[in-house]
């Protein structure tokens, strides 16, 4: 996948979590999906492989559809309903009590963190966003909706109706709910999920005149002897978050306590910000793009900690990124956000995206503070409740120091 694609795709989740159900379904009441967990479960350790592909589809038919390379999640459902989740070198070591987490090539450390609302929303925590339904189905939990992520809401409280074939046998399910459609595909022998389709039609979080279309396929296999089983601490350490569980040779990404990156970009009315002519001062620097809800949630805080900070010696620098739309389209799209938050901030924009590589950016927001030395002294991303106090004292202290 580019990485535009899974800012775009992570943050409409994300977005979807607080504001999808808010149209109320048809019919209400829990919707017991319980039996696609009995349907999973196996008197032997079992591996499903599930691939997951991203599609940005045009309304008009005429226009070009953005497809995104398939990407892989790898359950190991082990016995007492313990599960290892592996994505993308990270492994999830799960149970109904606590996820252990850990990255392959990084030896040294994990993060350990209690479960709390089920195993499933407890992951969509820890990754800030979620985009696989598959852990909904091995851990079912709709005793409450309360906080509760998209696909809980979804699978809980949508509309649902089931699906079967010709010989009258459970086939799968539908979920709707305003504007989206989920269907699920099952094994009419085993009642094992094998496919799953996710259509959104455009709203708020995804660019104006598409829809998205996620597909899901789910293979069910034995577990290879040679595979990693349960979380061994060993000489292992614990470190408090995800982004801490880094490798040796990622030392090019900007870290906490390094110099900050170059940073050249032209502002909304095409002069040049350039960050050499701010030594000397704080800065915030903040990365967001058009199509990020939690991105647009974080603009105003950052806009009224410049107002408190407007007699300190304090900067911040909204750097629009990844964008899907091009020159002038773009920026009249970046403006009109702009305008309709009020911010007063100067916004620089970096087409290419070349700045936010350099930066080592890899979700949105990213947002960056900078000593008056050139020094990153924290590094946020995502834009939780703490956001902006947790912005504000790194300031206050870089300012301090």
């Amino acid at each position: 996948m580019t990485i535009w694609a899974i800012f775009l795709f992570l943050n409409i989740l994300s977005a979807w979590s607080v504001s999808l159900l808010d149209v109320p379904s048809e019919g209400g009441g829990v919707v017991d999906y319980s039996w696609i967990a009995e349907a999973i479960e196996s008197d032997e350790p079992l591996r499903i492989v599930g691939v997951a592909t991203l599609e940005l589809a045009p309304l008009e038919q005429s226009a070009e559809i953005i497809r995104e390379e398939p990407f892989t999640v790898t359950i190991d459902l082990l016995k007492d309903r313990r599960c290892i989740y592996r994505v993308e070198g990270y492994d999830f070591h799960i149970d109904e009590s606590e996820i252990i987490a850990t990255r392959r090539g990084v030896d040294d450390a994990y993060v350990r963190v209690p479960v709390r609302g089920g195993p499933a929303e407890c992951m969509r925590r820890l990754l800030g966003a979620e985009w696989y339904p598959m852990l909904h189905f091995i851990y079912p939990d709709c005793s409450t909706q309360e906080d509760g992520g998209f696909f809980r809401k979804l699978l809980c409280a949508g509309q649902s109706s089931p699906v079967s074939d010709a010989e009258s046998r459970s086939a799968g399910m539908i979920w709707r709910s305003g504007t989206t459609v989920f269907t699920l595909d099952v094994d009419p022998e085993t009642g094992r999920p094998t496919t799953a389709t996710l259509v959104r039609y455009e709203g708020e979080d995804i660019p104006e005149g598409t829809r998205l279309i996620v597909t899901w396929k789910w293979d069910y296999q034995q577990i290879p002897e040679d595979a990693d089983h349960w979380f061994q601490r060993g000489n292992r350490f614990r470190v408090d978050r995800i982004s801490s569980l880094r490798k040796l040779d990622e030392g090019s990404i900007p870290m906490v306590g390094r110099p900050a990156p170059s940073l050249k970009l032209p502002d909304l009315a095409g002069e040049i910000v350039d960050l050499a002519n701010l030594r000397g001062r704080v800065l915030v620097i903040d990365f967001w793009a058009t199509w990020c809800g939690p991105c647009r949630q974080a603009l105003p805080k950052l806009q009224s900690l410049a107002d408190e900070m407007s007699d300190s010696p304090v900067t911040i620098l909204a750097v629009n990124c990844y964008e899907q739309k091009k020159g002038e389209a773009m920026e009249e799209a970046v403006k009109s956000v702009v305008k309709s938050l009020s911010l007063k901030l100067p916004v620089l924009l970096d087409v290419d995206g070349a700045a936010a590589r350099s930066w080592g950016v890899k979700g949105l927001p990213s947002t960056f503070v900078v000593d008056e030395k050139g020094q990153i002294v924290s590094v946020h991303v995502g834009a939780g409740p703490e956001y902006l106090q947790d912005i504000r004292d790194d300031v206050i202290e870089a300012i301090g120091d």
